[in-house]
């Protein structure tokens, strides 16, 4: 095997096929990349590309998730299931699970703001000629239970 030189990039195949549709996000650490992955969310090392987890909790597709804002030992997935959940990252364990009854498309992290996130949403009635859904931005406030 040829060696590489310092800072050399080396590039590696994690899973065949498409993996996710939807963005991921990296532990505060860098350690682990959280990947939507049809109805879960898959937690990779980062250094070796092991799949080292799979949130499960959703019943469909997973369309955000990011590390909380509040606690950086947490991380929060959102679904067109309507749900929003916390997870503990150490265990994988669900902690929490917010039913919005609403499918959401997208979820975001305000930089200025740790306790509001910015959610994407289809509601009420779509027009059924079309295929896109009509999306209403709305802001969820988060609560510090520490961690």
């Amino acid at each position: 095997r040829p060696r590489r030189p310092p800072g050399a990039m080396s590039v590696f195949s994690v899973s065949g096929g498409d993996l996710a549709k939807h963005p991921g996000a990296f532990s505060a650490d860098g350690a682990i990349y959280l990947c939507p992955s049809a109805s879960h969310v898959k937690l990779f090392a980062t250094r070796t590309g092991d799949e080292l987890a799979t949130l499960s909790g959703h019943t469909a597709e997973v369309t955000a998730a990011l590390l909380s804002p509040l606690s950086t030992q947490q991380a929060l997935t959102a679904s067109l299931d309507g749900t929003l959940v916390a997870w503990d990252l150490s265990d994988g364990a669900m902690l929490q699970r917010f039913e919005l009854g609403v499918p959401i498309h997208g979820m975001r992290a305000l930089p200025k703001r740790p306790d509001l996130l910015l959610l994407l949403l289809s509601e009420g009635d779509s027009d059924a000629s079309t295929a896109e859904p009509e999306l209403k931005l709305r802001t969820a406030q988060l609560e510090n239970r520490g961690g």
